[in-house]
Formats: C-alpha cells, structure tokens, sequence
C-alpha cells in the first residue's frame, strides 16, 4: 500500500488547530496540524509527533495564495515549486516538524529542489542497533522511527544505559540531522541522563543529561554541522581569521528556532581535522567566533590517532579550527591556554611571527598594555599624559592615560613612567587589583616575604585568594622578580578569561 499521503489545508485563519484524515485508504489514523500565519507572507506549520506519521512518512500540499513562494526546514530551502495554477506547494514532512512557508522567491543562494531520497540510518543504544528510516532533502536527513523501534531503543537495563546515538555520517552531502521528538525523548529516557549524540560527515556533537534536556521540550531537534567559506564571514570576522583556517557553524534548532541556551549542559564537539605541511599536532586549536571577530579558545585538543579535533562548549556557533602559530609555547605549559585567550582576544601579541617569548621580561607598557585591552581598550578621558617619558604617538600611550587616570598606576615617580622598565610580580598583581577596585582580600596573606604595609600587601593577598598568582614557592612569592610575559597573561587570564 502507497505510505504517501496528501493533505490540503485551506488557511483561511490567523492560527488554526487541524485534523485531517489520512487520504492512505485503510491506514486508520489522523494527523494532525498546527497552522500559523500570524507573520505577513508567512506560514508555520508543525507537524504532531507521532510514530505511525514517521512511519508513513508523508508528502505534505499546502494551499496558499502567493504568487511565489518557497519552504524552508531547519533554515534551509527544501522546495521551492509552486503551482501557480492551483496555489499549491507541496513538500515531504517528518513527524514533529515546523516548516515554513514563505512568500517570495527562494534565496537565490539556495540550490533547486532535489527529489526526497530514500535511506536507511543507524540508531546505536545500549540496547542494540536499530536501522532507521530517513528522508534526506537539501542536505537534511530526517529521520523515521517506528513504535517498536522506540522501545527497543530504550529497552536495555538501567545499569547498561548509555548515550543513544544517530549516525547520518555515510549519507554523501548531509550536514544535518533531523531527529523527530520521540526519539529525543526515548534518546533521555534510555540514557539515562547520558545524552544524545549525533555523528555526520562533517563532524559529531554529542549531548550530556543537561545539555539534552534543554533540547527535549516536544519538537524536532535538528542538528546540524556546516563548513563556512571564508568570504561568506562579516568584513570583521574575515581579518580576524585567516584565509585558509577551517571555519564551522555548528548549530541546534528546535522547532525551527536556534537554541543558544543548554540550562548548563556540555556539549562534546568532534570535528575532521587535516594537518597541514608543517603543522604540528600539539600546536592546533580551537576559537569561537564571535560577530565582532573575536576569538575566544575553546581549549581544544587534536587526536592524531582519530584525525578529529575534540572540544566540550556550553554553546554552539561558528569555530575557527587552526594552527596556533608560536613554536615556543607548548602545548602541556601552564600558560597555553592564557596566550591562547590573550591572542585570540587581542590581548596580546607575539614578539615575531612565531615566537611569544613566554619567558621574556614584561614590561610595564606591555603590562599596562595587555590590562587595558583585557578591559576592553576603553578611551580615556584625559588627553595629556603627566609623564614625561611616554610620547603621544607611543602604542602604549593610551593604555598609559587610562590607567593614570583609573589610578591603577601611579608611575615610578611624579613625572616618570619608565615604559621599558620590567614590571615586578608585586607591580603586576597590583595593577590587577586596583583595576578590579581594590577588593578586600578573602584570605590572610600567605607569603612570608610581602610584608605588612607594604603598597602590595592587599592585592597579593586578593590575588593569591582568587588563585590568580601563585607564589615562587609555598611560602614566597618574590614581590621584587621581574614578571614574565607568560606570567602578566596567566594573571589576565586567570581574572578575566578563565
């Protein structure tokens, strides 16, 4: 028996709950419909969640007065053929979907509609493997689970419970995944708070317990892992990344809509990397991309064994995948991860192209310096700087102002900055501290040589207390050292960034 059904909805209402018999003669069941069109030139419509609809996996015919029109599913084009004649579009749908209908023509960017294709999916639990059903359209494969699948898929004991995975990663062109909301819910029910996670050929994102409920609220979740050209970024975002880095948008939609918010949730993020002639493993990372072009490290790490760059986000968006470009910062060093942020966020800069000099002396513009871009390079108010020894056109020269002026440095003198001076480790927590309005310390100092009454008594204490400096040693801390590159961004990193 033919499992393709029709249905013609006249939307003739602003919001409009529909049952409509199933035109499969014998089938015996409903199907229903949720139709909005309280947007001008638009229709939403959703799909009820049912596992005899996923079974019989439907063409939908919606009837709608536009001249012109196109839908679309999880933000991508999935028909655009209106018959002119009849006011008709029609389109395949999946149980608990939204799709959307559009007047207008479709983007132009977006590839004429291809014919559903009809394949078989693997879903992987403790339970088993059972062999799914799905529709792939427009790069999305959606797909169908029967009620006796269901059960199976959450039929192993407690104890043997695990993540349940869906696996699109053999369907050639699939950056997505539709995954209708029963199997969502069988996927937290029989993970017992495990998680979800969802392999294409692009990469995998797996969902732990949190992560996964904020997901399960009765719709489709749609998952989805894209390449981004690098001319499709912003004019900021482009300069900030370079030409040839791996750029991915990884994405969750729920209904249509984008979730950005996983109530505290981890996500597991693997994604293909290649390593480029040169490139060593242990110097590849990973950024997120924000619009405004800055990167923030994701701390994540190559596997040279699977090819696959791993890291763990509480939210999803586009990523950078790259090379790191200092040789002289390895991998395992505590301070990694600091001139990973410092640079990323521009923070910091290297003394050559490939080098950061981690153990090179700071100095105290380049302390100064590196404060005021972590505080967001804010412009000063005053416009003459009371030392003589810092010029107007110096690159340093407004980190200098403001921080007179913020009363975080006082100079070495009344008229004297001393710009190429190396900042001690007392200087550098103090600049810290009175950025951060001199809290008081939450602990007694530890270190025997920061005398009492000394200027830098209070921000050893604050910063030793909020672990941002350790000391030389258990019981030292060396107040009159020089503070090294790698030091200042650890101390930044550790207040702002971490």
């Amino acid at each position: 028996m033919n499992k393709i059904f029709r249905l013609i909805c006249a939307l003739l209402c602003a919001a409009l709950l529909l049952s409509a018999s199933a035109f499969a003669a014998g089938d015996g069941f409903n199907a229903s419909l949720t139709i909005d069109r309280s947007a001008a030139g638009q229709i939403r419509v959703t799909v009820a969640d049912s596992s005899v609809l996923a079974a019989k996996k439907p063409t939908l015919t919606i009837h709608c007065e536009f001249a012109a029109a196109y839908v679309s599913f999880g933000g991508s084009v999935i028909a655009s053929a209106l018959d002119t004649e009849k006011k008709e579009i029609s389109f395949p749908v999946a149980a608990g979907g939204t799709y959307v209908i559009q007047s207008g023509a479709a983007p132009s960017a977006a590839a004429p509609s291809a014919p559903a294709a009809e394949v078989t999916v693997p879903v992987f639990s403790a339970a088993g493997k059972v062999d799914a059903s799905a529709t792939v359209t427009a790069g999305t494969a959606s797909v169908h689970v029967t009620d006796g699948q269901l059960r199976d898929i959450v039929s192993a004991p407690a104890a043997e419970a695990g993540a349940v995975e869906v696996d699109v990663s053999g369907l050639d062109g699939v950056t997505a995944a539709a995954i209708p909301a029963g199997l969502v819910d069988a996927a937290a029910k029989a993970a017992g708070g495990r998680g979800l996670e969802v392999r294409t050929r692009n990469g995998s994102v797996a969902f732990d317990g949190a992560a996964l409920g904020a997901a399960d609220t009765g719709g489709t979740v749609v998952v989805s892992v894209a390449p981004v050209a690098h001319e499709k970024l912003g004019e900021t975002q482009r300069n900030a990344v370079p030409a040839d880095a791996l750029i991915v948008d990884v994405s969750v939609l729920v209904n249509g809509v984008r979730v950005h918010d996983f109530s505290g949730g981890s996500i597991t993020v693997s994604l293909p990397y290649t390593l480029k002639a040169g490139e060593r493993p242990d110097c590849i990372a990973v950024w997120y991309l924000e619009d405004n072009g800055s990167l923030t490290p994701m701390n994540g790490k190559y596997d040279p064994a699977s090819g696959m760059v791993v890291f763990i986000t509480a939210h999803l968006s586009q990523y950078v995948i790259g090379s790191f470009p200092f040789s002289d910062v390895p991998g395992g060093a505590y301070y990694y991860d600091a001139v990973l942020w410092a640079v990323g966020k521009s923070v910091a800069d290297g003394m050559s192209a490939t080098a950061f000099a981690p153990a090179g002396v700071c100095t105290r513009a380049q302390a100064v310096t590196f404060l005021w871009r972590a505080m967001g390079s804010p412009e000063p108010t005053e416009t003459v700087c009371p030392f003589a020894d810092v010029n107007a056109g110096a690159w340093y020269y407004k980190a200098v102002l403001w921080a007179t002026e913020k009363g975080i440095t006082l100079g070495v003198n009344d008229t004297a900055f001393a710009p190429d001076d190396a900042v001690t480790r007392a200087q550098a927590v103090t600049f810290l501290h009175r950025a951060a309005a001199r809290p008081a310390p939450a602990a007694a100092n530890p270190f025997a040589d920061v005398a009492a009454g000394t200027y830098y008594q209070g921000a050893v204490a604050w910063a030793a207390a909020q672990k941002i400096a350790q000391g030389a040693g258990s019981t030292t801390f060396s107040p009159a050292a020089p503070c090294t590159r790698a030091h200042m961004v650890t101390f930044l990193w550790r207040w702002l960034g971490k």
